[in-house]
């Protein structure tokens, strides 16, 4: 029989669900249910493959490998790695157990290395208790020195600590696992005595958490009540398959539908009418500004979901509205180029002009279609004559630039459009293209200063 093909851990994909997997389980515990203290929830483990495995040779029997306090200390985001550390206790604070259940129970100290660098640490459930017992029953030993394994570096206000993480991490007590670390030795002779404070204040991010029901991924897979609650997870993938914002009533705020309405292929014109189905907006008349929908994949310790970020919500990761990310997709998206389309009469290109006009303006974009003789310009949607709409002389020289102040209407107009169409661009001499780009240089120079140096002012401009 065949061997199935395995997978290693590296190459751990968040958006598949099965592999398989050939590894080592280092540490194994298990996770029980919240509600019933009886079942238990899961099974956990921590696992390593035969990739690079050759790097554990140098460790101790116990597999520990401290980390350095100047790294926790440096440290400015919260990170997922497991680490170990040992120093000595210094300040130990008061058991936090305002929360029914005890798994969240909290215990704050302060342990310091050889160098007299000091740490903060959170403790959280059994391990807390575990700790306290410890102190109280050996009110005679001077000097507590814990050993954490399998921690965690969290990062909250700017300021590193380190917790233990579920029922993963271990911790050892003044065991004897000096010969392990022969620098600690000196912890043994403690400078000052440990403190025992009696006294903790909470933060307001805090008596969030407390106050607010919390849920795991799995009950909402078969939710059986209406209500708000937390979930604590890791979103780890954001679907791409479907649209990440909707275009939402500015009255009501509920999502509109967008219907494109033509007047007819010869006049060229068109518009956007919305339709709101909310009571609330019949008979009034409906702009719509997009917002925020995202669908995002999170996971907990119990399972993974798919949750939808809103509009309030997302700004604050995303730090910008929908419309400002919109408009800039759209910019990035622009070829700033100049195109010639070339055709013997009758093949289509005013068609094309009103086709693509039409597009562009069902967006709410604005586009400028210009002919260089006026019967031209009367079978274009909105056109006008070259010489007029751009201020360009019948007798040109080859300096002459377009009198387009940058702060006047047409100037504006000119600064906003996303296209100029010139029909019959060949009926002119080349200096009126020249002066037309010398113009919108010098007026598109005032959205962006780099703009000066691009053909027609980084305009698209499609001449035929």
């Amino acid at each position: 029989m065949a061997e199935r093909n395995t997978t290693l851990i590296k190459d751990l994909d968040n958006m598949n669900d099965d592999y398989t997997l050939k590894v080592s389980i280092i540490r194994l515990w298990r996770s029980i249910s919240d509600v019933n203290p009886t079942i238990v929830k899961s099974i956990e483990m921590i696992l390593m493959d035969e990739m690079e495995c050759l790097q554990f040779q140098s460790k101790s029997t116990y597999g520990f490998s401290c980390v350095s306090f100047k790294t926790i200390i440096s440290t400015t985001t919260t990170s997922n790695d497991s680490v170990d550390v040992i120093g000595e206790v210094v300040s130990l604070g008061k058991l936090d157990s305002r929360n029914v259940n005890k798994s969240k129970h909290r215990l704050h100290l302060q342990i310091r290395n050889l160098e007299g660098l000091q740490v903060n640490v959170t403790l959280f459930g059994e391990i807390g208790y575990q700790l306290i017992s410890y102190v109280e029953n050996h009110k005679e030993i001077g000097c507590v020195i814990v050993l954490l394994q399998f921690a965690k570096i969290n990062v909250y206000n700017g300021l590193p600590s380190v917790n233990s993480h579920f029922d993963h991490t271990r911790m050892f007590i003044n065991v004897d696992l000096l010969d392990i670390f022969g620098g600690l030795r000196g912890l043994q002779n403690p400078s000052s005595s440990l403190i025992v404070d009696t006294s903790q204040s909470y933060s307001e991010y805090d008596d969030f958490l407390i106050k607010h029901n919390f849920k795991n991924v799995v009950d909402f897979h078969e939710p059986r009540e209406v209500g708000k609650f937390i979930i604590v997870g890791t979103i780890y993938g954001i679907r791409q398959d479907i649209d990440w914002y909707y275009n939402a009533c500015t009255k009501c705020g509920r999502k509109v539908n967008e219907r494109n309405v033509f007047t007819g292929p010869e006049s060229g014109d068109a518009s956007v009418l919305y339709e709101c189905f909310n009571d609330k907006c019949a008979d009034k008349k409906i702009s719509s500004v997009p917002r925020y929908k995202i669908l995002i994949r999170v996971q907990d310790d119990s399972g993974t979901i798919t949750l939808t970020l809103f509009d309030r919500d997302a700004y604050k990761l995303v730090k910008t509205t929908a419309s400002s990310l919109i408009e800039k997709i759209k910019q990035s998206r622009i070829r700033k180029e100049v195109f010639f389309v070339y055709g013997y009469g009758g093949t289509g290109k005013t068609i094309l002009w009103k086709t693509i006009s039409t597009a562009i303006r069902c967006n709410g974009e604005i586009v400028l279609n210009v002919a260089s003789s006026g019967i031209a310009s009367l079978l274009l949607p909105g056109g006008r004559i070259a010489h007029s709409w751009f201020i360009i002389p019948l007798n040109l020289t080859e300096d002459y630039v377009c009198k387009i102040p940058p702060d006047s209407e047409l100037g504006r107009l000119v600064r906003k459009s996303s296209l100029i169409i010139w029909d019959e661009a060949p009926m002119v001499h080349k200096h009126a293209f020249e002066a037309l780009d010398r113009s919108l240089k010098d007026v598109c120079r005032f959205d962006k200063s780099s703009n000066s140096n691009i053909p027609f002012g980084g305009k698209v401009i499609v001449f035929g």
